[in-house]
Parts: C-alpha cells; structure tokens; sequence
C-alpha cells in the first residue's frame, strides 16, 4: 500500500481554495483512517480474503481506490450526499479499528467501505472530473411480479447494514419512488410504513461504478398479509 502516495494527493485535495469546509472535514477524516489500515484496522484480520480469487484484498483495493477517487474530486464541489457517504466510510473504518468490536463486524465494516470506495473509484474512471457525482435511483416495489404502491424503501450504506440509526429512507413512498445516491455500494429493501416488521428482502446494490448516472431498482414487496 502506497501510503506516501495517498497522503500527497490528500494534500492537494486540501488545497487553498477547495471548496467546502464540511467537504474537506470528510476528506481528511477519510485520508487519515485509509492511511491507519495497514499498522492498525487490519492486524487481527488475517484471514480477510477478498470473496473472488485472484483479486486484491479488500485492504489492498480499498487503498487504491481511496487514491483513484482523491485524484478524481480535487478541486470538486461535492454533492451534500457524497460529502455524507465519505463520512460513513472513515466512520466506519475508524470503527474498524477498535479491536473492542466483534471481528465480524469489523470484516463487514471494512468489506462495506471496500465496495463503495470501488463504486466510487469507477465512477471517476468512467465519468472524469466534469458533472454532478450523484445518481438517480428509481426504486420500483413489486410483489409476484405485480408493482405494488405506498412501501417505503429504506437504504443505508453497505458498511453500516445492521445499524439502524444510519438507515435512510426515500422521500416517498413507492412505487415507483426516486432519490439522489452518491455513487457506491448500498443494502436497500421495502417496509410496510404501518408495519415496520413487514420487510423485504434485502438487496444489495452497488451504483455509479460504470459511470451510470440513472439506475432503476426492482425491489421485492414484503410478504402479503
């Protein structure tokens, strides 16, 4: 892992003039955690492979992503979204970090901030510096095939799937129902707004790594009463 590297382009993206003070509090936050990985997030974590042979750790990618997405925002205004979703992942690997929490959990936190640092790394390949770094994610609810209205959708960052005080819902009800992601790696899924027990499956969706800024999201109903 080139550290040295990622701490350089995290000293251009500070800059004079880069725009957005809570913007670059994300951005260091981030740097700092990314450059902690090898000597304190992933001691204890041997045995973390990456889930398809022959590519990199999550470890390993994470930090060459995180320098891949650097590269891509400097001198960027970013979207209030993506400012939140860079704050969700070094809050997640600081997390991480703590060798006080359950070594599952950590494997999901930094598996989490793994894929949506790569969604993120493969939206600046695709997409470049110029545009709005968000994407327009059209949830459609259905049941046996049939659309089936007023479901809430509810989503929150993969690294954070299980921690419901980071769950997000969209700003109406379906279907079919829209929101502004920033690009990244998601677990979104329905609930029935008068029985919040009532869910459906959980989904897993990583958005934006191919430079696509609309995405529409079939989503399982839950279970008819």
């Amino acid at each position: 892992m080139n550290l040295p590297l990622l701490i350089t382009w995290s000293a251009m993206s500070m800059a004079p003039g880069a725009p957005g003070e809570g913007q670059d509090k994300a951005l260091k936050a981030l740097e700092s955690e990314v450059s902690r990985l090898a000597k304190d997030t992933l001691p204890g974590l041997e045995d973390l492979k990456s889930p398809v042979k022959g590519e990199p750790s999550p470890g390993t990618r994470l930090a060459d992503d995180f320098g891949t997405v650097i590269r891509g925002v400097k001198d960027a205004k970013l979207e209030p979204a993506y400012v939140a979703s860079l704050q969700a992942d070094a809050d997640a690997l600081a997390r991480a970090r703590d060798r006080e929490v359950p070594k599952d959990e950590r494997v999901r936190l930094l598996r989490g901030v793994a894929a949506d640092l790569n969604a993120k790394a493969g939206f600046e390949k695709a997409v470049g510096k110029d545009g709005r770094r968000v994407v327009k994610v059209t949830a459609v609810t259905k049941r046996a095939g049939q659309e089936v209205k007023e479901l809430q959708v509810v989503f929150v960052p993969r690294a954070w799937d299980g921690t419901e005080d980071r769950y997000e819902t969209f700003p109406k009800n379906s279907s079919p129902t829209t929101h502004e992601w920033a690009p990244g790696a998601y677990v979104i899924w329905t609930r029935d707004p008068d029985q919040k027990e009532r869910v459906g499956d959980r989904q897993r969706k990583s958005v934006g790594e191919n430079g696509k800024t609309v995405v529409e999201i079939d989503l399982p109903a839950p279970p008819a009463r």
